[in-house]
Parts: C-alpha cells; sequence; structure tokens
C-alpha cells in the first residue's frame, strides 16, 4: 500500500469486524496496530458503534497518540 501512495488507513467496520472488538482489548488492538504500521502512516481507528463503548474507547484513544477517530455506524437498532 505504502509504494501505491496510501498513507492514511481508516481502520474498522465490518471488513476486520472491529464492531465486536472487547473494550478491554481495545488497547492492545491500538498498540498492535501502531507497531505493525509505519511511523509516516497515519491510522484513524474506529470506535462505537453504541455511545457507551465509545466513551470507553475514546478515554482509552486519549492516552494514545492516536490525533483523530472514525464513528462506526449504528447498524442494528435502528428504524427507517
Amino acid at each position: 500500500m505504502k509504494a501505491g501512495g496510501i498513507r492514511t488507513l481508516l481502520y474498522g467496520g465490518n471488513a476486520n469486524n472491529l464492531y465486536h472488538v472487547a473494550v478491554s482489548e481495545y488497547r492492545e488492538l491500538l498498540d498492535m496496530l501502531a507497531e505493525i504500521t509505519k511511523p509516516e502512516t497515519r491510522v484513524i481507528p474506529a470506535i462505537g458503534p453504541d455511545y457507551g463503548k465509545m466513551l470507553d474507547q475514546a478515554r482509552i484513544l486519549a492516552s494514545t497518540s492516536y490525533r483523530t477517530a472514525m464513528v462506526l455506524p449504528l447498524a442494528g437498532f435502528t428504524t427507517p
């Protein structure tokens, strides 16, 4: 990806099943992402989708060097 010019990665959602990562495992996931990407690659991790999980993950993100997050859409408990 780097050779192709990609410098920003949105990490989350259905593709890597981040919806189901326990909050207790979130910091470990963030640390792993930081380790496997190059320093010049900007990684934007996902949080949520529910409000409580988002708050817990935001507190964890605040103690890292990540500068922003992508909020996952809530696909479940909604109606048209």
